[in-house]
């Protein structure tokens, strides 16, 4: 696989996008069609293949749950109008996670809150929309998970997963000691560092000024397509180069791909 900085220009316009205006700002007006949704915490015992997080402000937690039921639970030190509250709907399998009611105009100075999802087994897919929050996983199972992130720190640590694609604005995303089979990552200006239990099928990150910063163990295979405007390659271990691909402990396909415009690469020993 070879790319020409393609994806750049596209992350330019996201930039763009929300410059000159407050992360607050993106959602002063939180609409949607909130019928049949329901309002506070709630513990599922029935199955659930997908859940759908929309939050604005506070922090996501999705960890492992110590009993058979899936829970979300809000929480928040303001006690708010049922149309603040987190609302909720279950059908055909998939959970619909809202911030609160659907509201024309939102006043955010008493309304951050933190989102508690408990999961007891694998889940087949998992997606965030993200305005203004650290999003934390950890110990989980899942198949798939989106993350459309504007602002805020994303953690994930000690999990199982088959697919992630993570789309970020500003904050770092740490990936600790988990297991992947593709990673897929698109950052402006958060630092992203990586250590895994095994390393993933497939890694591909686009970055603006973000950092990158990857270990691995000095037996491991990895050979990595680097493009970058400015940025450069550091590395504690032994590799060598071919054309804008470096190859550590032998050749493999390119199946690992890093494109930046002034971020640097830090592949050291883990």
């Amino acid at each position: 696989m070879k790319k020409k900085l393609v994806l750049i220009p596209l992350i330019l316009i996201i930039l763009l996008m929300f410059t000159g205006c407050s992360n607050l700002e993106v959602y002063q007006h939180y609409t949607y069609n909130d019928t049949n949704y329901n309002i506070g915490n709630k513990a599922y015992n029935e199955e659930i293949n997908e859940i759908n997080i929309d939050w604005i402000v506070g922090n996501i937690y999705i960890i492992q749950s110590s009993n058979h039921e899936i829970i979300i639970r809000e929480e928040t030190d303001i006690k708010a109008e049922d149309i603040y509250k987190m609302h909720y709907k279950l059908e055909n399998k998939i959970l619909d996670i809202k911030f609160c009611g659907s509201i024309p105009k939102l006043d955010y100075s008493y309304r951050v809150k933190d989102l508690y999802v408990f999961l007891p087994s694998q889940i087949n897919k998992i997606t965030i929309n993200n305005v203004s929050s650290d999003i934390e996983i950890n110990n989980v199972k899942i198949y798939e998970l989106d993350i459309d992130n504007v602002s805020g720190d994303i953690l994930i640590q000690n999990n199982t997963i088959e697919k992630m694609d993570v789309e970020n604005i500003s904050g770092e995303i740490i990936l600790l000691e988990n297991i992947f089979s593709k990673v897929e990552i698109a950052s402006t200006n958060g630092n992203i560092g990586m250590s895994f239990v095994s390393l993933p099928k497939e890694l591909d990150i686009t970055a603006l000024s973000a950092n990158i910063t990857l270990y691995i163990l000095n037996t491991d295979i990895v050979s990595i397509e680097f493009e970058t405007i400015s940025g450069k390659l550091e590395s504690n271990l032994q590799y060598t180069k071919n054309e804008d691909t470096y190859i550590f402990n032998g050749k493999l396909d390119d199946n690992y791909e890093v494109e930046t415009v002034s971020g640097s690469l830090v592949i050291n020993k883990k």
